[in-house]
């Protein structure tokens, strides 16, 4: 499993006050260890990862959900966030769940805004997505370093994304 974040090169530790350029490089590199580790990350860090330029490199078994960073949700006129707070609310909620059951069958998985997901394959071929050419905010993206990344938009239920996952890894999650 590789999984590398771009755009935050250096964390330095130690000193008392840190800008909100080197906090957002500790959280990314906070994010980087627990992935590697194999667990499962928060969906709360969604909503606080904005650098809009990284790019996120995956490859083995994993499932990456993606959605709108902050600064994009920030961006949104008044009367989309209301939409959008449902949109991300049911996302953070199902994800969560699916977490869980993906945890358990050593499937890793990732909550991210970054751009560009890029899925690398067992073969040394690679899938870029940028999130600007989804027709939705919200989305997930299975690659189990074999066959072709499976992607599904929008919001979906644990129960509806649980037979897509089932189907896609060809193993039983329950």
């Amino acid at each position: 499993m590789e999984l590398k974040s771009q755009g935050s090169q250096s964390v330095q530790f130690g000193e008392p006050k840190r800008s909100a350029v080197e906090m957002k490089r500790i959280q990314s590199y906070s994010i980087s260890i627990l992935f590697l580790l194999g667990t499962s990350v928060s969906s709360s860090v969604l909503a606080k990862q904005d650098d809009d330029s990284a790019s996120l490199k995956v490859s083995g078994k994993a499932v990456v959900f993606f959605g709108p960073s902050k600064k994009e949700y920030d961006l949104l006129p008044d009367d989309e966030k209301a939409e959008m707070d449902e949109v991300l609310s049911d996302f953070y909620f199902y994800s969560d769940k699916l977490m869980t059951y993906l945890k358990r069958h050593r499937i890793y998985s990732i909550m991210t805004s970054v751009k560009t997901i890029e899925i690398r394959l067992d073969n040394g071929s690679k899938t870029s997505y940028k999130r600007k050419d989804f027709d939705h905010a919200v989305g997930i993206i299975m690659t189990d370093g074999k066959q072709k990344p499976n992607v599904i938009l929008g919001v979906d239920t644990d129960e509806d994304l649980l037979p897509e996952l089932e189907k896609y890894f060809h193993m039983k999650l329950r």
